[in-house]
């Protein structure tokens, strides 16, 4: 029984250095940061990412981290600072927090589209799939800037449609941008994704490529403006509140300036009492 005890001693006793220095090659593997991903460490180690992960949950239960450790909510990473985990945390609240937001927009916006019929549903389903057409030309086009513009158009077109689905009414409005400047601009980008995959970029290559960036930006300006008359009748509606709200304020005195003239108008005999009262 002696020889087990002394043995079983004698194996805790190797894990545990075996275990301190594997604490120590993942601190030099980190160096002066803060932050270093799961992946990271197991290569350093030569050991497996689920191994490294079960290694460092053992270290954080019996504290061998002196400022403490923690590992993100996917268990990718390791952060070995409390400020750099309050940092994480609040920036996690944060994406949860505009998460929800899109989510419950996206919710709205299904709602919407749930109640179209006829011509407005239809025009919503072509839209839908053109913009999903962009977005994956976008993911295969690798030019920043061309990148850039295909957001800009993506937002636009969805915003558009988004429109449409909740006001149907705007629908026809729509007939010469879904026969004619989508099937076009969805012609450009296909083109240019063509161009963009070919291995050598002659003059005729970049000469093209770039008038179809040119038009890209006429085509999202043009978009913008299309967006922007769906509230023209909006923008009519309020200046005619805001209008009537001040043509009411005034008939009942409560404008600033009729406090002014109210002020003018006292007799002096009452500005004579005021001055008396206030010497």
């Amino acid at each position: 029984l002696g020889a087990a005890g002394f043995a079983c001693m004698g194996m805790k006793g190797s894990i545990l250095n075996a275990r301190v220095k594997r604490y120590k090659r993942y601190l030099q593997i980190m160096g002066e940061r803060d932050v270093c991903t799961i992946e990271e460490l197991a290569a350093g180690t030569g050991k497996t990412r689920r191994f490294v992960t079960g290694d460092l949950k053992r270290m954080m239960s019996g504290q061998m981290f002196p400022d403490g450790a923690y590992l993100d909510r996917e268990e990718t990473c390791l952060i070995t600072s409390r400020k750099a985990y309050r940092q994480y945390q609040e920036t996690m609240g944060r994406y949860q927090e505009r998460k929800n937001r899109e989510t419950l927009k996206e919710e709205a916006e299904e709602q919407a589209f749930g109640k179209l019929s006829g011509e407005a549903r239809e025009i919503v389903e072509e839209g839908r799939d053109f913009i999903s057409h962009i977005h994956q030309r976008n993911d295969e086009i690798g030019d920043p800037r061309m990148s850039e513009k295909l957001d800009c158009l993506e937002r636009v077109v969805t915003r558009i449609f988004n429109r449409v689905a909740e006001k149907p009414e705007n629908a026809p409005d729509l007939h010469r941008m879904m026969s004619y400047y989508l099937p076009i601009t969805r012609k450009l980008v296909d083109a240019y994704q063509e161009l963009d995959e070919q291995q050598v970029e002659g003059e005729n290559i970049r000469k093209t490529k770039q008038e179809i960036e040119d038009s890209l930006d006429t085509v999202n300006h043009a978009f913008e403006n299309l967006l922007d008359s769906f509230f023209q009748d909006t923008a009519w509606d309020i200046s005619s509140d805001i209008s009537v709200l001040h043509t009411m304020m005034a008939q009942d005195g409560l404008m600033k300036r009729d406090f002014k003239a109210r002020e003018a108008e006292k007799p002096e005999t009452d500005k004579e009492e005021k001055k008396g009262e206030s010497i």
